[in-house]
């Protein structure tokens, strides 16, 4: 069947969709483009709504297509096929197996790209959700659309019937989204149509005007780099399919490792932590820096933290097998509870072990604690605090830092990279807790840890414990194996994740710590590349306003003292 077909976000809700159909409706408005009517002598016009946390928020999918005699009785139109892809679906997303369910709407689509059964499923399956139904099945639902999305352009644009500027733009950021990290040959396909496409899109005289073109050039920048990685993984594959041991091809992929272990530090000076771990991408333990972070309190107990925070509301984060698709692989609680609740729990043993306190910012909410707090010499020089972050639209991300961890035996976050380039610090106030990272630089660490360009989360890299699947799909992580360092941190040791360094953790006893995502001077680079690639795909403003920063602000000379909390966050007022 010739396929023609348009969709767009309108009245999404604000916990849903409110940035997507803002974008949607952008692109709508600067390319003039409109929903087609329905032509009854060719075809018919078919909608699904699909509710997004309100009675009147949703998004509809309008469908306009063409239907031909051989459209009923032709291969592509398994009726039966579809039907079970269908009830399969449905069946998965009423068990709580939500990606499963997806993946098989999706297939249904694929097999009849006419019907609105996966779209009108998962629209059921959202509106039963409700307006607060956890944010993890919100966004796999939301992700789940735009996958049917793609299906449908990438037949319009097989079709040669996918000719608005905007919509190819929608097309070509879809398929970077959301092209098959596991399906190697289909990924090649995908990611190099993309960059063609948007190659094209960016040349003077397609676009529709000059910041069209620059968008467009800037998603190709980021087709362009997965394009190179995609192809690599492929080509990494067929050396494994031809007898190269995954021994022999990390070795040829890089004879000396950045680093085989992790030091552990004391006495050491700013100048060398620089040189020789942050401009390397060296992780460090420095173990004599606690007692300058809380002047007075020594080792700082649970009881102390209930004293000074425990009143503070708190967001639990959830270990849960259908977020494996978020940050660190963890979902979100519902409701607060006091933190005091949360610690009680904790040390009474009674805490779920899939349950977490993780990254709880404390800035404005136990400004109390912060009081008496001391950013390290190492890390005072953070130009999120030393740079106008905070003025004509740009965003502090970390504004909240410093923040607070809080977890019992067995709770920890899977494989991931810290946003924004920015290197991770965190100081163990109690228990004990293992590191999982990967030595590895950054490119090579999106090539064999299956990364697709939302590079800080890799879903596909099983969780500890448990395996990848059997079917030799992701033969690339027995590669990476070969680059995984593990090391144990306990209490009053300050454990430092340099940018892109990607890592995991495992508690091992109830902990507590005091952590903060800052960013560097040599980091500078890599910040305003991950922006750029923002940009593709979000309209958010803060990420404009947060290049403009980084042109127009000449960087401060790094610092090498201490500083107390209370003189950090300059924003360029110094």
């Amino acid at each position: 069947a010739v396929l023609l077909f348009f969709c767009f976000l309108a009245l999404c809700s604000a916990a849903m969709g409110r940035k997507a159909s803002a974008a949607a409706n952008a692109n709508l408005k600067r390319n003039g483009a409109s929903i087609p009517a329905a032509e009854p002598q060719r075809g018919r016009h078919l909608q699904a709504a699909i509710a997004f946390g309100g009675a009147v928020a949703a998004v509809v999918m309008a469908l306009l297509w063409r239907q031909f005699s051989s459209t009923k009785s032709g291969e592509n139109m398994n009726a039966s096929g579809v039907a079970k892809l269908l009830a399969n679906g449905e069946a998965f997303l009423q068990q709580g197996y939500v990606a499963k369910g997806i993946d098989e709407l999706v297939a249904a689509q694929r097999l009849d790209l006419s019907s609105e059964g996966p779209a009108t499923i998962l629209g059921t399956f959202d509106e039963r959700l409700g307006s607060k139904g956890p944010h993890h099945l919100k966004t796999a639902v939301r992700a789940g659309i735009e996958r049917l999305e793609k299906v449908l352009y990438e037949e319009m644009h097989r079709q040669g019937d996918l000719q608005d500027w905007g919509m190819q733009l929608r097309l070509a950021t879809l398929q970077l989204r959301y092209h098959p990290a596991n399906e190697i040959s289909e990924a090649v396909v995908q990611v190099e149509d993309a960059n063609r496409l948007l190659k094209t899109l960016a040349t003077p005289g397609i676009a529709p005007d000059a910041a069209s073109a620059a968008a467009a050039a800037r998603c190709q920048f980021v087709a362009s780099s997965q394009t190179e990685i995609v192809k690599h993984r492929a080509l990494l594959t067929e050396q494994l399919k031809n007898g190269s041991t995954a021994k022999e091809l990390a070795k040829a992929l890089l004879p000396s490792k950045p680093f085989m272990g992790v030091d552990r530090r004391a006495n050491l000076s700013v100048r060398e932590y620089m040189q020789e771990y942050v401009e390397k991408r060296r992780p460090v333990i420095i173990t004599d820096y606690a007692a300058h972070l809380l002047p007075g309190y020594g080792n700082f107990s649970w009881d102390h933290m209930r004293t000074e925070c425990g009143d503070m509301e708190v967001y639990l984060s959830q270990r849960l097998s259908e977020s494996r698709h978020l940050w660190a692989g963890l979902g979100h609680a519902p409701e607060k509870r006091p933190l005091s609740r949360w610690l009680d729990e904790i040390t009474a043993g009674q805490a779920s072990h899939d349950t977490y306190l993780m990254d709880w910012g404390l800035a404005g909410r136990c400004d109390s604690f912060l009081q008496q707090f001391v950013i390290p010499k190492y890390f005072s020089g953070d130009l999120w605090k030393r740079l106008p972050f905070n003025s004509s639209g740009a965003h502090d991300f970390f504004a909240r830092h410093p923040s607070l961890f809080a977890g019992p035996a067995g709770s920890g976050g899977t494989l991931h990279v810290d946003s924004y380039a920015s290197t991770f610090w965190q100081l163990l106030l109690q228990g004990r807790k293992r590191w999982t990272l990967y030595a590895l630089p950054d490119k090579l660490r999106r090539t064999l840890l299956y990364a697709g360009v939302e590079h800080e989360i890799m879903p596909l890299v099983p969780p500890r414990g448990e395996t990848a699947s059997g079917d030799g799909k992701l033969p690339l992580l027995d590669v990476a194996e070969e680059f995984k360092v593990e090391v144990d941190v306990g209490p009053g040791e300050l454990m430092v994740v340099p940018h892109d360094v990607p890592h995991a953790v495992e508690n091992l006893e109830p902990i507590m710590a005091i952590s903060m995502n800052i960013l560097d001077h040599v980091a500078v680079q890599r910040f305003r590349e991950d922006l750029q690639a923002r940009s593709c795909f979000s309209e958010d403003r803060a990420i404009t306003a947060n290049l403009r920063v980084l042109d127009n602000a000449a960087l401060p000379v790094p610092s090498e003292v201490d500083v107390p909390f209370s003189e950090f966050r300059t924003y360029g007022n110094v």
